[in-house]
């Protein structure tokens, strides 16, 4: 009996966006929504990459701005702009944040086998939030690795200024 290896390649469903000229996809199953920009109010003292918060459904939302995370120019707002509502984990606790993009593309399948790191080239391309490219048919596209969007120094403003409810299990359990 010739035994036959059947090769499975797990796959996911990836958002891809734009932010200026370039795309980025990262897993849906971390999306939570995805809206027109709301009105974003500023935040006193927040960190440059914090637009403002949004109100989501009585919920306060930190808005971010992935340009300056990612080294991209921000584009002015257009009719297009979303925000993307994602759930990040953190230190075993979930946070929902929203993220600016410029255009929301497609919806797209991704097979971890056309998934590969960050070329290191002695470090001079490393990015902590950047997971790999993916090898599309004729182009690759870059994976945000979404628990990483966030350095320590935002992750600590994010737990001292937000609500209660946004880490409520309730609040996650409405936005899915």
């Amino acid at each position: 009996m010739i035994e036959q290896t059947i090769e499975r390649h797990h796959h996911d469903k990836y958002l891809e966006f734009k932010i200026g000229p370039r795309s980025f996809a990262y897993p849906i199953s971390r999306i939570k929504e995805i809206m027109e920009f709301p009105q974003v109010e500023p935040i006193t003292g927040a960190p440059s990459s914090v637009i403002g918060a949004m109100n989501l459904r009585g919920q306060i939302v930190p808005v971010f701005e992935l340009s300056i995370w990612l080294g991209v120019e921000a584009l002015e707002l257009t009719p297009k702009t979303c925000v993307v509502v994602t759930e990040l984990t953190h230190n075993g606790n979930r946070y929902i944040i929203g993220n600016k993009v410029d255009l929301v593309t497609q919806v797209i399948d991704i097979n971890d086998s056309q998934v590969e790191p960050m070329p290191d080239l002695a470090g001079t391309l490393t990015n902590p939030i950047l997971m790999g490219l993916a090898k599309l048919d004729e182009r690759l596209l870059t994976i945000i690795d979404v628990d990483k969007l966030l350095h320590s120094t935002q992750w600590e403003w994010l737990k001292e200024n937000e609500t209660p409810p946004l880490r409520s299990a309730n609040v996650l359990g409405d936005l899915s």
